[in-house]
């Protein structure tokens, strides 16, 4: 972990045709395209346009985390680090990655330099997993329906819906109810809708 730093949190079987931004340090410019030889990298000194979206972010300043926040793909992580020398403790960062809507974060302390290196994931490892299998649009209409079903609206109408969705887009029942649990808010809803699709 101390030799190469932060880029030792990006897995070597990463995605082949993944996005990253490496925000005003060249030094992780060769490291990662070792590990990622047919990504886009850009390397940015200045702002970048937020609509343009990233598997991974690199920046040596934890103060934009909310900033880069947006510009992450929902499977995406930002990749930072802070030093212990300045009365900064890990405690204050997970409050400061909660804060930005980081749902999930990992930390390595290279004690050798002072500093706490830092994975921060847009997702939950089990949400990001599921985000992997359908296109957004089918996930927003099977969470528009669910979430329909959940507050009682036209219920049996939208039961119906979701299960045509499930038989045209081979959502399978572990999928579903998977997803159930992650967007559902209360429990006798989500209790109701598992296996639902299971016709």
């Amino acid at each position: 972990m101390l030799k190469r730093g932060l880029i030792q949190f990006v897995p070597p079987n990463f995605s082949a045709d993944a996005t990253a931004l490496v925000i005003d340090d060249e030094k992780y410019l060769a490291p990662l395209r070792e590990l990622m030889p047919a990504a886009k990298i850009t390397l940015s000194l200045k702002a970048v346009e937020p609509d343009q979206k990233f598997d991974v972010i690199i920046t040596g300043n934890y103060f934009l985390l909310m900033e880069l926040n947006p510009m992450l793909k929902d499977t995406g992580f930002l990749l930072t680090q802070f030093s212990t020398l300045h009365g900064v403790t890990k405690s204050d960062v997970i409050n400061f990655l909660t804060y930005a809507n980081y749902k999930e974060s990992h930390f390595y302390e290279d004690r050798a330099n002072k500093v706490w290196l830092v994975k921060a994931c847009k997702s939950t490892a089990e949400v990001a997993a599921l985000k992997e299998f359908y296109t957004d649009e089918i996930r927003a209409e099977l969470s528009r329906l669910i979430h329909r079903v959940e507050y009682g609206i036209d219920v049996d109408e939208n039961i119906s819906r979701i299960k045509n969705l499930c038989r045209r887009e081979n959502i399978f029942a572990d999928y579903f109810n998977d997803f159930v649990a992650q967007v559902t808010c209360h429990e006798e809803a989500k209790k109701f809708l598992i296996n639902i699709n299971e016709v």
